[in-house]
């Protein structure tokens, strides 16, 4: 009996779903049919009507304390911030002098040497950095492949691929 049932209502499913593409179908390949107003001609556009009164003022928005203290607390902040680019000005201006006055007294030529050597180190450092991303790359690239390889095996394999990989 539920068979029965079952096939009954799946023919009915099928007819419904036929009419309704086919319905679908006809709307898509006649829209002028369906939807006669969109279609139909239209005269020519009349003039355009006078421009009609603006409407009232809407309130205006809040200005409270809040808007106020933000805005003094910004002003004392940026004060602060050129009291301190200046004082910054002054100090550089000294550390300029006293570099000059330390190269003057101790003979420039160590003191290039000195920073020449400063700038060596800082290049080695660089090199060994970049050599240490390769090597880490490199790395990487083979820990994938072998994790690649690992994927495909089961037993012994596959738990070093969950384990490692």
């Amino acid at each position: 009996m539920h068979s029965r049932l079952m096939m009954t209502l799946l023919a009915t499913n099928a007819v419904l779903l036929v009419v309704v593409i086919g319905w679908l179908t006809w709307i898509t390949v006649e829209p002028r049919y369906w939807f006669p107003g969109a279609y139909a001609e239209q005269g020519p556009s009349g003039d355009k009507g006078p421009r009609g009164d603006s409407g009232p003022s809407g309130p205006s928005g809040p200005v409270g304390p809040e808007a106020l203290t933000a805005y003094e607390e910004l002003s004392s902040e940026l004060g602060d911030l050129e009291g301190q680019l200046s004082s910054l000005s002054g100090q550089i201006d000294t550390v300029t002098a006293d570099l000059e006055s330390l190269a003057s007294m101790t003979g420039g030529s160590i003191l290039e040497r000195t920073v020449e050597e400063a700038r060596d180190a800082a290049e080695e450092v660089q090199n060994t950095a970049e050599e240490a991303g390769v090597a880490a790359e490199d790395a990487q690239l083979a820990i994938d492949n072998l994790c690649s390889q690992f994927a495909s095996y089961s037993g012994t394999f596959e738990e070093i691929y969950l384990l490692g990989c």
